[in-house]
């Protein structure tokens, strides 16, 4: 290096770098001002604007608004000023850096500089000349009468300088080729074998830099593209050239004192025996480290099952082996401070002065556990080098090799196998590589050039990577490069290299970021482009780890975040954090928040915590891909069990936040206090318990506030409301024999801040008259209320408890429906209270069988019928005034009677079973002996609910006894998996109970549910005696790699879809599920019938290929409201998956993924997000 001896301290490096950084900035200030002073004077606008006047109306170009000449003119002159202070810049970077580059940089670099920037102004000019002229001839070439070009500068601005810009950057091209040929980094020969891609790389290049969306503008940013390429190729031909001829004289000379040196004695002759130095010999590893310092590694080989090495022509062991050794080579093998090497052959040539041994026929030879078989084989014994030719085969611990030739050293157990062929395994793959490998003592390191890699175990592989150069570390690192991927024989793929951490457990690295071609090169203008999983993953041990990710999609969001995961083994704790940001376009942000922890403190006591946040659901929701966040809920919970001797304490709470309409239902704290039952004697037992529970509602939606605004304008206010409820409630039932004692005390508190009214009416203070009155509108704020309930009743023993069932119960129950003692708004905050009256019921729950004759698949039928009769009467009793008045709003009539109640209420369910006729007849006694008994199964079960009729009620005039609204039937069946029918039946038109209802059924709710599997044709086969046995599909529920993988980076994720991992061949199966809503036709409303089918379906059409459909398809707007659709594709060592989303709010999603099964992270994904605005 030139410069003084002396290094210049750091800070002084620090001082001068802000002098010139400083010189610098007063350079382009004075350009800028002397730019400025050209633009007005020598009207460079006008000059700027010639190419496109022709094409303009009036040949102007327009503004937006009154800044924009202003900086117009600002940019322009900038421009200028930084072009006329660019020598000034140049030499302020040369003189930083000059102190560090040796003499023959600074002599490629000086002229570089000059040079650079008058290419870079050829290139400008070229541009403004040629280029820009010809691409608005063309772009305006489609113009028609329908379209009136309205330009305005600024864009024209942004579009000159791309294209001036990017032609005078290409124009450094021949520069740069030409200065890393002078450095000696490239030659020729690598930009002959680089040309092909450079061809690519310029049409890419030339489709990116274009102006236009034609064929024509690409083909004038690529076309230059590739001539300067050449000419930096012709550059670097002229400079090799003059090199070689500088090599091919300095050799010259140095050959002829080489000769002279050759014809004297040797020194070494002269040296003492003791003293002479031992040659040194080529270390074949070092030269192919050397070679392959870039290369691919794998790891350490071991033996294949003899199916596999079979077809590969991998032998497992030697075909031939040595004789039994006599009692002499037995007494040889075993001498002290002896290494044997073992020969075999049909012939063997010893040369004692040379040490070399020289095996031919059939030739084998071992060494230190290493055995070599080949044709002929020759052994140096001096250098311990082994030669074999002939097809060889090596076995060295485990390892097998076979190639065209081997060189192998014995001592230090390092070999050369040229074309050869072997195996490694690393995880529970094993890999095969063919091509000239260089392997080490410890078998844990290979080195390969000109090699094929594959994992596919057929003689003719699915497809393999070929590589130059391969190295590979045992636990350690495999790389590769440059790397083709082959599907067959045809090439796939070109990458520059292949990276893959072989080392155990978890690694830190960068985040593989997912984008596509067209984020890269816009389809059009209106593509918005998106680029996701940029980050870093950071796992500093095997026990806590980080990820930082963002997500960016242009024109709607950016996502950021940052999530870790924690392990605390020898104290049971372990979790996961997470924080994200989501930033809309446009204005709004959203802050998620995200904390899982579980800890186990012993085998008593435990914590779970789920804690999720965000603070703005909307924008989750507006730009939620999956249609399941749309009607999701953030769902917060924690829970902390201890268990005594005496019972179990538990304490928790949960929070839920609505994606849809942000309103918050909290449940905190929530305490059970369950001591164990205690036995106060041999008959007696109490069970005691205590609950305290606290619900909380906020930010809940209300109907807005209409207000009046000056000028009769009507405007509304939004508002929302918020809540609480506690509760404490304490059971105390008490068993004496065959009596159970019920006893129950609860206390309710609830606030409420919600707006209410009532309306009620008053007498008319006007007039005399009091049959006058006017209606008055009393708003509330909100409303409280306090309840305190006592509840106590005795079950009686049952009576005929083998077949009626009958449960008697006498009770104490409140008057009214209220709780015991009551305060709220109405009693002025104090606290009024009702009486108590018996309560007697009775419940009978009898089954009845009847068998009938089996048909068909059935040997036997039975029906077995439940009917649930019930009792309940409590008689007349009074209310109290203040606790009456406490119950209704103000203004309304009060009771001050409870009527008596007795009512009966039957309830009914019924199930017909059949038993399966047996292929054949059972001998006798044989299901006795241990046979198998016939499959039993339900054919149908009907489970109606309860109608009650009251008798005290139908004693009042006007009213009837009837007290059921509505009944709902339900039925199953084990003859379709997962079948569930519910239907529901409004029975009265007309509010129920009195005369002027009418009965008439009218169908309101129907709910059905089925699943459909290829089992499930086969089971009714099978009942009817037309199909086998049902199948389960291998693997079902086996968990991969590839999901705990999945389930491991979607802890830390952000709200979005996730990437499902692909799953395996399976066999058909569908669910289904229809929901129908509708109400009684009214001729004063619109009715509206609700009906939606949701169904997930998937099947394996091949034994390689997966389709899994789902949707929810809208019936009444006869539209699908979301879609789901997957296909995966099984390709023996790879796997390849499609996806499609659309959620109800029109955002959609296209995923696209191929991968290698045997290495993960060697992948192509294409994911493309469309989102409605």
């Amino acid at each position: 290096m030139t410069g003084t001896p002396g290094e210049m301290p750091f800070l002084d490096h620090l001082e001068e770098l802000r002098s010139r950084i400083l010189r610098s900035l007063a350079a382009v200030i004075l350009g800028s001002a002397i730019g400025l002073w050209a633009v007005q004077h020598f009207q460079l606008v006008n000059l700027l604007k010639r190419p496109i006047a022709p094409y303009l109306t009036d040949g102007k170009l327009v503004v937006l608004s009154p800044t924009e000449p202003v900086m117009i003119v600002l940019k322009l002159g900038l421009l200028v000023g930084l072009v006329l202070a660019s020598p000034i810049l140049l030499y302020q970077i040369w003189a930083f850096l000059a102190p560090a580059l040796y003499a023959k940089e600074k002599r490629a670099l000086i002229p570089s500089l000059f040079v650079g920037l008058l290419l870079f102004m050829t290139g400008v000019a070229l541009a403004y000349l040629f280029v820009i002229p010809q691409a608005l001839q063309v772009l305006f070439s489609f113009q028609t009468e329908a379209i009136a070009p309205f330009i305005t500068y600024d864009k024209y601005f942004s579009f000159v300088m791309q294209v001036t810009m990017a032609l005078g950057i290409s124009f450094e091209l021949p520069l740069v080729i030409i200065i890393l040929s002078w450095l000696g980094v490239i030659g020729p020969s690598d930009l002959r074998r680089f040309r092909r891609f450079a061809v690519v790389l310029a049409f890419m290049a030339g489709a990116i830099l274009s102006p236009g969306a034609d064929l024509f503008s690409m083909l004038m940013m690529t076309v230059p593209l590739l001539v300067l390429y050449e000419i930096g190729y012709a550059g670097s031909v002229v400079i090799s050239r003059r090199r070689a001829a500088r090599e091919r004289s300095a050799a010259g000379t140095i050959g002829v004192i080489l000769l002279l040196c050759l014809l004297g004695s040797p020194a070494e002759a002269q040296v003492p025996s003791g003293q002479r130095r031992t040659q040194t010999r080529a270390d074949s590893l070092r030269d192919s480290t050397r070679l392959a310092r870039d290369s691919a590694g794998v790891r350490a080989g071991q033996a294949l099952d003899t199916a596999t090495a079979a077809r590969l022509g991998l032998p497992t062991a030697p075909s031939r082996s040595f004789a039994a050794p006599d009692s002499v080579v037995t007494d040889l093998l075993a001498r002290p401070g002896y290494q044997a090497t073992r020969y075999s052959a049909d012939s063997a040539t010893v040369f004692v002065q040379d040490q070399r041994v020289f095996l031919q026929g059939k030739a084998l030879t071992e060494r230190r556990g290493s055995t070599l078989e080949a044709d002929t084989i020759t052994y140096r014994s001096a250098s311990c080098l082994l030669d074999a030719s002939g097809e060889p085969k090596l076995f060295d611990r485990g390892q097998v090799m076979v190639g065209q030739g081997i060189r192998y050293d014995t001592c230090v157990r390092r070999g050369v196998i040229t074309d050869a062929l072997t195996n490694f395994t690393e995880g529970s793959t094993v890999w095969f590589l063919r091509g000239d490998v260089s392997q080490d003592s410890s078998a844990n390191r290979i080195y390969a050039a000109s090699s094929e890699i594959t994992s596919c175990d057929l003689p003719v592989p699915h497809y393999h990577f070929s590589a130059r150069q391969v190295k590979w570390v045992s636990k350690s690192v495999l790389v590769a490069r440059p790397v083709v991927l082959y599907v067959r024989d045809v090439p796939i793929l070109w990458l520059p290299f292949i990276f893959q951490d072989m080392r155990p457990g978890r690694h830190s690295g960068i985040l593989v970021p997912q984008f596509g071609f067209n984020d890269l090169v816009r389809p059009n203008r209106s593509y918005n482009r998106q680029v996701t999983n940029i980050g870093y993953y950071w796992a500093p041990n095997d026990y806590v780890d980080l990820t930082g990710r963002l997500d960016w999609y242009s024109n709607r969001y950016l996502q950021y975040g940052i999530g870790g995961q924690y392990n605390w083994l020898n104290r049971f704790v372990n979790g996961s954090l997470a924080y994200s940001k989501q930033q809309q376009s446009g204005g709004g942000s959203s802050t998620t928040l995200r904390w899982d922890h579980q800890q186990t403190f012993n085998l008593s006591t435990s914590l779970n915590l789920d804690l999720n946040y965000a603070s703005n659901t909307t924008i989750l929701e507006r730009n939620a891909i999956d249609p399941l966040l749309n009607t999701q809920q953030i769902t917060s919970s924690v829970n902390f069990s201890k268990r005594y001797g005496w019972g179990t304490v538990t304490l928790g709470g949960n929070r839920r936040q609505s994606l849809s309409d942000g309103s918050v239902q909290q449940l905190l704290p929530a305490l059970t206090i369950s001591p164990a039952s205690i036995d106060l004697g041999s008959n007696i037992t109490w069970s005691p318990g205590l609950s305290f529970t606290n619900n909380t509602s906020s930010k809940t939606p209300l109907n807005p506030i209409v207000r009046l605004l000056p000028g009769g304008v009507l405007d509304t206010v939004d508002q929302t409301g918020s809540s609480r409820q506690t509760a404490f409630n304490l059971d105390t039932p008490l068993r004496i024999g065959a009596f159970n004692w019920q006893n129950s005390i609860g206390v309710t508190d609830e606030t409420s801040t919600e707006r209410d009214s009532v309306q009620f009416r008053v007498d008319d203070p006007s007039t005399p008259d009091p049959s006058d009155s006017i209606i008055v509108t009393r708003t509330f704020p909100g409303d409280f209320s306090t309840g305190i309930d006592w509840d106590t009743g005795i079950n009686l023993p049952v009576l005929f408890r083998g077949s009626w069932k009958v449960q008697p119960v006498v009770g104490i129950a409140n008057t009214t429906s209220g709780p015991f003692a009551l305060r709220n708004r109405n009693t002025g905050g104090d606290f009024v209270r009702q009486g108590k009256r018996f309560r007697f019921s009775a419940t009978a729950s009898p089954t009845l069988f009847a068998f009938f004759p089996g048909f068909g698949f059935a040997s036997r039928i039975r029906h077995s019928l439940s009917p649930t009769v019930s009792w309940n009467f409590s008689p007349a009793a009074s209310v109290p005034e203040e606790y009456a008045r406490a119950l209704v709003s103000p203004g309304q009539a009060f009771q001050l009677r409870s009527d008596a109640t007795q009512t009966v209420s039957l309830g009914l369910s019924q199930t017909f079973e059949a038993k399966a006729k047996t292929a054949t007849k059972a001998k006798a006694g044989e299901v006795e002996a241990g046979g198998i008994e016939p499959r039993k199964f339900r054919v149908l079960s009907i489970n109606t609910s309860a109608i009650s009729y009251d008798f005290e009620q139908a004693k009042k005039p006007g009213r009837t006894g009837w007290t059921t609204e509505t009944i709902t039937n339900s039925f199953l069946s084990d003859l379709l998996s997962q079948f569930t029918l519910t239907l529901t039946h409004d029975l009265w038109d007309g509010n129920v109970g009195f005369e002027t209802s009418r009965f008439d059924p009218f169908l309101s709710s129907v709910s059905a549910s089925f699943a459909i599997s290829e089992n499930t044709f086969r089971s009714i086969g099978s009942i009817f005696g037309l199909g086998g046995k049902a199948t389960t599909q291998p693997g079902a529920n086996e968990v991969t790699s590839d999901q705990a993988e999945a389930e491991r980076i979607r802890k830390s994720s952000f709200y979005n879809s996730g990437t499902v991992p692909f799953s395996g061949g399976r066999g058909f199966s569908a669910n289904f599920d229809y929901t129908l809503s509708r109400s009684r036709p009214d001729p004063n409303t619109v009715q509206r019938n609700d009906q939606s089918l949701r169904f997930n379906t998937s099947f394996s059409p091949t034994p390689f290929w997966s389709l899994s459909w789902g949707s929810l398809y809208n019936i009444t707007d006869s539209k699908f409201e979301s879609q789901s659709v997957r296909l995966e594709r099984q390709l023996h060592e790879w796997r390849a998956g499609f996806n499609f989303l659309r959620n109800a709010n029109g955002n959609f999603a296209f995923y696209f993924s191929i991968y290698l099964t045997d290495l993960p992270d060697l992948k192509f994904d294409y994911n493309q997000t469309t989102f409605e605005r």
